[in-house]
């Protein structure tokens, strides 16, 4: 099976060749992890979708940019928090929020046979309980494996300012895993 930078030549070179598969392909490869991201943001499924709905409309207008990104899931993720914040403006009331999105972010395969299912959810619940800005790095550096780098560009921030969200994000979850329990 290719890996997620062959998956990535693949769908810009679709999207090229003006390819109808290319978003297909988004979707295979990069939409249950876009979901996910986005659930983390917006806190709700439904939102969630909702902005999926748009991130793919929008992929749809910019094939070009697309197929000629530099990083596509880089590129991806920066449409996607754009236009969660973009939904954020567009409400006057915006107060509501739902945990527990937690459970949209995949776990990796070999972490599953690692944690059990208590361990999980306690690493769940000590995740939705950091700062948005933590949070936010956290889930794109563990649960998407993306570089300080690809963050801070992502998030138009410094490097040194995506590493100190980090540092004290891993801090906080460290305490609240004791207090779960955990060592």
């Amino acid at each position: 099976m290719p890996d997620e930078m062959e998956i990535a030549l693949i769908i810009q070179k679709k999207f090229q060749d003006d390819d109808p598969s290319a978003l297909d392909l988004v979707y295979e490869h990069f939409g249950k992890r876009l979901f996910g991201y986005l659930v983390s943001i917006v806190k709700s499924p439904s939102d969630a979708e909702d902005v999926l709905n748009e991130l793919f409309m929008a992929i749809a207008r910019k094939r070009e940019q697309i197929g000629a990104a530099s990083n596509l899931r880089t590129y991806l993720f920066a449409i996607a928090r754009n236009l969660a914040f973009q939904m954020f403006r567009k409400r006057t009331s915006q107060k509501e929020t739902l945990s527990g999105y937690a459970q949209y972010l995949e776990v990796r395969e070999d972490d599953k046979d690692k944690w059990g299912a208590d361990e999980l959810d306690a690493v769940r619940k000590a995740v939705d309980n950091l700062p948005d800005e933590q949070r936010e790095v956290v889930v794109l550096k563990i649960y998407e494996e993306m570089t300080f780098e690809e963050i801070s560009q992502l998030m138009r921030i410094s490097q040194n300012t995506v590493a100190s969200r980090y540092r004290y994000a891993v801090e906080k979850l460290r305490e609240q895993m004791k207090g779960f329990g955990y060592e």
